[in-house]
Order: C-alpha cells, then structure tokens, then sequence
C-alpha cells in the first residue's frame, strides 16, 4: 500500500508542464527527479486522480508523477477523467516506514532484487490491496524479470482489479540505487495493449535520465552526507533553465542509446518472431490445402469416365 507521499512532493506537483527537472527531498538525500521526453508532470490539481489509478503495493515516497502530455491536458480540460497511461518515481521505504538503503554495491542489491522476483513467480498470483489509500482490491500476477541493464534491473507484473469497470493494467518496474537510497520506477499501461516492450524501453530512458541528473551519487550503495548536494542543486537549476531533463550535458557518462537499441531490438525479435512463425505455418498449411483441392477436382474432372 502506497502511503508515504512527501510534502515536498506535493508542492512540487503544481502544474501541469513539460518535462523538467525537480530537486526533491527523500529521508535526507536531495534527488533530481523529471519527467521523460513527451510526459508531463501531472499537475496538482489533477493529482488526487492518483488515487483512483492501480499502482504497486511497494511502499514510498513519489518523488515524481508523470503522463503523456495529451493525457494531462484532456483531464485538465475534464474531457477525461483518468489517465490511462502512467509512471511514478518513488523512494522506497518498507513497512515500518523507514527508507531502504541496502547499504551495499548495486550488483549486489540486483542480486537481491532478482531473487526476489524469482520467489514471486514461483509464488504465483496473490490477492492484494493497491493504490495511494491501499482500497483497490486486486489480483497481482508476476511477469519477473524482464530486462537488466547497468543502471537499473525491471521486472514486470499483470493488475487486474475485482472491480470489473477497472481495466487490467500492465506494470514495468525499476530498481535503482541513488544515494544510498532504493528508488523505484514504475511504468503503467492497459493490458489489452500488450505494452510490456514498449514500458522497458520507456523505463531504460527514464533510469538513464535519473541517473544523468544525479551524476555524484547514481548507483551509490553508500549513504552520503550533504557533500555534493549543492553542486546537484546548481545541476538542477541549469537543466530547468534549459527546459528538459533529458538535453545532454557538454560532457556525459556513457551514452545508453546502444544498450537501448540493442535491448529494444531484441524484444521486438522476441516478441515477434513467434508470432511470425505462427502466420507463416498459418498460410503455408491454407496454400497447401487449397493446392491439395485443386489437384483433387482437376484429377476427378481428367479421370476417364465409363462408356
């Protein structure tokens, strides 16, 4: 149940504006959070949408709350009165309320995190509650593991609500480490769009824009004091005037667009390929059986009849 929202977050969520970059407070730690290339933050007085929406049941504090722009403007304009599309960042506390920090180097927190979802698969689906208040009564199926990079490992899962007039949604979820601190991205859309592809592309440019806005302390198991926070702030405050998170720096960490290709490319094999080969079988049995009727009727039609 999500219900560790920050003051700070709440007065960061003042209108609904093009991505850019926000300095927010998480248990000590000032983290530069945005929202991705054509998302928009979701304004303040759209904000309590959030509670009507399906989210994860992994306790935190959002830092950031995200849509796609023509989204934002349509339940601003109240011809819509939900997102469909979405995507949060959260610092992650666990259930006594305190933030996690694993207190260890990323590689080995993935190896954590990756044993986690092992268990949940094996677990299978598992009835829940969800949402901003915990009141969306829900079935949570496991996808697993989905995808790992450097920066940040996915997995995904399937939420159907009880309620019926609810439509199931599709969740990729990130882990990262900044700070010392467990920070968590979470991508949401429709089920019946088949999305998952498309939320872990999604989710790699996030994480890669997080982790560019938060260059000191991205991927630090180690909590660190307040050495470096201004220099960050100073950061923040160059990027806003720029209007966007994600305009590259004079001078970046490796660039991830390869990996991104590269991984992008590999799901679409994945995920096509099959389905490729099932049309083809498809077609090639109709030709064949459509050659085979041919053939019987010519040879009936050529066969000699009786005097």
């Amino acid at each position: 149940m999500r219900i560790f929202v920050s003051a700070a977050a709440a007065a960061m969520l003042v209108a609904a504006t093009p991505a850019h970059a926000d300095v927010m407070d998480f248990d000590g730690a000032e983290i530069v959070v945005g929202a991705p290339a054509s998302y928009c933050i979701i304004g303040e007085g759209q904000y309590s949408v959030l509670a009507t929406l399906l989210l994860s049941d992994d306790p935190g504090d959002i830092l950031a709350a995200f849509a796609p722009c023509e989204e934002v403007d349509e339940v601003a304009a109240g011809s819509a009165d939900t997102f469909h599309h979405y995507g949060l960042i959260v610092g992650l506390r666990d259930e006594t309320g305190e933030a996690v920090r694993p207190g260890k180097p990323l590689e080995d927190y993935f190896t954590d995190y990756d044993a986690a979802q092992f268990e949940a698969l094996d677990a299978g689906t598992r009835v829940t509650t969800v949402g901003m208040n915990g009141d969306h009564i829900v079935e949570i199926e496991p996808v697993g593991l989905v995808s790992k990079i450097d920066q940040a490992h996915f997995a995904a899962m399937t939420i159907r609500s009880q309620d019926t007039a609810r439509a199931s949604m599709v969740a990729v979820i990130g882990r990262t480490l900044v700070d010392g601190r467990a920070v968590q991205v979470e991508l949401y859309a429709p089920e019946d769009e088949a999305p998952i592809p498309e939320l872990i592309v999604l989710g790699h440019d996030t994480v890669a824009a997080l982790w560019e806005a938060n260059a000191a302390t991205a991927g630090s198991g180690v909590v660190t004091s307040d050495a470096g926070l201004e220099a960050r702030r100073e950061e923040s405050g160059s990027e806003e005037a720029g209007g966007s998170m994600e305009e590259p720096a004079e001078e970046t960490t490796e660039a991830p667009s390869d990996w991104v290709d590269a991984e992008a490319e590999e799901l679409a094999a994945y995920f096509d390929g099959p389905l490729r080969m099932a049309y083809r079988i498809l077609v090639g049995y109709l030709i064949a059986s459509i050659l085979l009727g041919i053939g019987i009727w010519v040879s009936f039609k050529l066969r000699p009849r009786a005097a």
